[in-house]
């Protein structure tokens, strides 16, 4: 009875997959921070589909990115975004169009290969928006990430403090198989998800509870880059034509002392 009642509450649109501001770098950029699409190469998309009763053009939504060029389109809206820059310094534009049009504008940077940083100003020129920062951390690269994210009121209503802040983890436990969580500990709200990667597919579901509301799905990606993988691939050979002979130096012995050879590895 109480499965059945948890489906009849699901809200219905296209599922959120967990993500902070400051780490987000993939197809999902285009929803949060989109600074993240600088970091973007080749082309990725992604289909989310929620499972509440509603028609399924109401609970889909498709992204895609080329490059460090995304968007996104639901039945609520459609978005475009951009970013630029590289990992020093990156910065990216989003233009929404719903009942509204809004603009958001992003930062991030990662002054050093285990703390990201991120900045988002949304919705600014509606009441001059919210300002929203996060920042990450990955202790054991990309094992564990531990992020912490806040935003502020409206800034045109005098909402210039940060409201409760958003905590999350995600761990990499074997390639290609990431979980990932976000709680808000003032009321307990939550966003998780876990997702199998299949080099250049992936698979993944999420579920989230936001007061009495809950929303559960999945979704599937593809990307012209292989990702890492939960399924070892075929043995790979890598080969190389060389110009002439390599000659292995063996130890030997002088006056100076044991002298060290170089094998082949070495040498290539």
């Amino acid at each position: 009875m109480n499965v059945i009642a948890l489906v009849l509450c699901l809200v219905a649109g296209p599922p959120q997959v967990p993500g902070s501001w400051a780490v987000t770098d993939d197809v999902f950029a285009v929803f949060g921070n989109p600074a993240g699409l600088a970091r973007s190469r080749g082309w990725n998309a992604a289909l989310l589909y929620s499972f509440a009763l509603a028609p399924p053009l109401d609970n889909s939504a498709v992204a895609a990115a080329f490059g460090p060029v995304g968007g996104y389109w639901s039945a609520d809206g459609y978005g475009l975004a951009l970013g630029a820059g590289d990992k020093a310094a990156m910065a990216g534009l989003r233009l929404e169009r719903d009942s509204l049009t809004r603009w958001t504008i992003g930062t991030m940077t990662r002054p050093a290969s285990w703390v990201s940083v991120g900045l988002v100003w949304r919705d600014l020129t509606r009441d001059w928006g919210s300002l929203g920062g996060a920042v990450a951390v990955r202790p054991l690269g990309r094992r564990l990430t531990l992020s912490a994210d806040a935003v502020t009121g409206r800034l045109g209503l005098g909402g210039y403090l940060p409201g409760e802040p958003v905590v999350g983890v995600e761990v990499e436990p074997l390639d290609g198989l990431v979980i990932a969580g976000r709680v808000k500990p003032s009321d307990w709200s939550f966003n998780a998800g876990v997702r199998f990667g299949l080099g250049r597919v992936g698979v993944g579901g999420v579920g989230s509870r936001i007061g009495a509301m809950h929303q559960g799905g999945a979704y599937v990606t593809m990307s012209s880059e292989p990702g890492r993988s939960i399924v070892s691939g075929p043995a790979r050979w890598l080969e190389l034509r060389l110009a002439g002979p390599l000659n292995e130096d063996r130890p030997g012995f002088s006056l100076l002392g044991n002298r060290g050879g170089r094998d082949f590895r070495e040498l290539l």
